[in-house]
Parts: structure tokens; C-alpha cells; sequence
């Protein structure tokens, strides 16, 4: 996650979105006084013109509003890593527990944006990921992994910016058009630099892989159980 002051916006890191990219890019446009959370991305040589830019800063949460994030978490919110109690932000932050963190009127004023993926093709992504050392990814492993080994939480990323049924975030930039969805989000904040995304953690999945090639049935109606939030606010299709 970060939180710009200059720029005033807080970015909502989802999973399987391009959420690293996005964070390295808009890491150029940070300063020292603003929110930047850990980055794996940033401690790869390949990478190292972030080295700086994605440097964590001004993670310690006040302990008043410590003891509010830590607060026992709604049900649905199902990570585990998300019922810790916490004195800093971390990387994953959900908007619930970064508007408990910042001060009201910082989370008022602020324009808070995150990134959404079909979950049919965000699931497809989720497998290639956890099984980057694999060679093998024939369709009966990918829909018994989905089935079998992906636990129901990593297929959506609705608890991230959403309490219940109340989205937290003003704006969504869709995966499918992230570059120049980003680009426009960035017009809307004033910021004019170039911007040339990273490819951040990609190329683990063929280019022309589509979630149509691999999900039979029972894996397509998992998805849909459990993404159903995701998949009727944003109106995604198969």
C-alpha cells in the first residue's frame, strides 16, 4: 500500500492484480513523508532503479489508532495474517484496517484506488504463481489445484477494499486495462510524469493462456461461489 501526501491518494494493494507494478511506479512519484509499505520486487537487481523509491517509510501506526486496527476483525475477512494485531502498515493492507490506521480526515480527503481482475483469469494467475518452479500445467492439474489446494479466499479480493457489503475505495482500475487506466487515474491526481509500468512478477504464465483453455465446470462454479461479490458488482462475464 502507499499513502501519498503530496498527491493525496492512498493506493489499496490487491492480490494477482499487477499491484507490485503499480506500487513501483507510483513509488517514483513518493517523498520522504509518505506511506510506502515492504516490497519483495524492490530487493530484485533487476529492479534497481526502485531501490530508493520503494524504500519502507513512516510505517509505525500511533498507538491509539494501533489498538483500533487490532480491534477483532469481522468475519469476513477470512486471512489469518489480517486478525494480527499491528503497530505498523504492512504490504496486503486491507482498506479497513488502513482507514482504522490514518486519521479521519486523511481517509476522507484522500482519493483511495485499487486494482480488479476477473477472478476467473485472477484464479488462472493464482495457480501459475504458486506453482512457478512447476513445468508441468496440463488442465487436470490446474482445476484440481483450483479445486483442491487453492483455499476459497485467494479466489477474491472483495474483503480487501469492501466491509460487507460497503466499498471503502472512490475509484477501480481494471487489470485488463491497467496502463492506461492507471494513466488516467494518475491525469485525475495532477500527476503528469511518463509512465512506463514494470513488469513486475509476469511472465510465469503463457501470454496466450486464457482462463476459458483451463477451467472445466466444477472449477469455473468455484470461482463463482466464491468470487460472487466481485463478479456481480463489477458485472465480469466468463
Amino acid at each position: 500500500m502507499i499513502v501519498s501526501h503530496r498527491h493525496k491518494f492512498i493506493f489499496v494493494k490487491t492480490g494477482k492484480t499487477g499491484g507490485s507494478s503499480v506500487e513501483m511506479q507510483l513509488s517514483l512519484f513518493c517523498g520522504p513523508e509518505d506511506i510506502v509499505t515492504p516490497g519483495m520486487e524492490a530487493k530484485d537487481p533487476k529492479y534497481a532503479q526502485f531501490l530508493e523509491s520503494r524504500r519502507p517509510r513512516n510505517l509505525r501506526i500511533p498507538l491509539h489508532r494501533a489498538a483500533y486496527v487490532s480491534l477483532p476483525i469481522p468475519p469476513f475477512v477470512p486471512l489469518e495474517k489480517h486478525h494480527r494485531p499491528r503497530v505498523t502498515f504492512y504490504d496486503h493492507m486491507p482498506a479497513f484496517r488502513i482507514q482504522r490506521g490514518l486519521p479521519k480526515k486523511i481517509w476522507n480527503e484522500y482519493f483511495k484506488f485499487t486494482v480488479v481482475r476477473n477472478p476467473y483469469d485472477r484464479a488462472i494467475s493464482q495457480y501459475f504463481w504458486n506453482n512457478r518452479k512447476t513445468s508441468d500445467h496440463t488442465k487436470e492439474r490446474v482445476n484440481d489445484y483450483i479445486l483442491h489446494k487453492i483455499p476459497p479466499v485467494m479466489l477474491t479480493n472483495w474483503f480487501m477494499y469492501a466491509s460487507g457489503q460497503n466499498v471503502l475505495v472512490d475509484h477501480f482500475i481494471r487489470y485488463e486495462e491497467l496502463e492506461s487506466g492507471l494513466r488516467a487515474t494518475l491525469d485525475r491526481l495532477g500527476i503528469k510524469e511518463p509512465l512506463a509500468l514494470p513488469d513486475a512478477k509476469a511472465g510465469l504464465r503463457p501470454r496466450t493462456a486464457s482462463h476459458r483453455d483451463y477451467l472445466n465446470p466444477a472449477a469455473r462454479a468455484y470461482v463463482e461461489k466464491h468470487a460472487k461479490a466481485e463478479i456481480d458488482y463489477f458485472g465480469y462475464e466468463w
